[in-house]
């Protein structure tokens, strides 16, 4: 597995889907994604399953050249990561 998450249902819950598990030697652990973040959308696009995650991955990394991935930290607090995909 690459990451393990599952609908988030927490208490600052927009949507997105809450991350279960991210084994150290993933590519999600190498870009800093960490247990509890929720991953709520990529470039822009909303995510609330782990095939959506995946899937605006993948669309996004055709269509630019760097991709966002929008998380909320456990204090609510949406927390940017920035990757290059060049």
């Amino acid at each position: 597995h690459l990451v393990s998450a599952t609908p988030s249902s927490g208490s600052f819950d927009r949507g997105g889907i809450e991350i279960t598990m991210v084994p150290g030697n993933s590519p999600f652990y190498k870009i800093g994604l960490e247990e509890g973040d929720v991953v709520v959308d990529v470039n822009g696009t909303r995510v609330n399953t782990v095939q959506e995650f995946i899937q605006a991955l993948q669309v996004a990394s055709k269509e630019r050249p760097n991709i966002r991935i929008d998380r909320r930290r456990s204090d609510g607090k949406i927390d940017p990561i920035y990757i290059d995909v060049k």
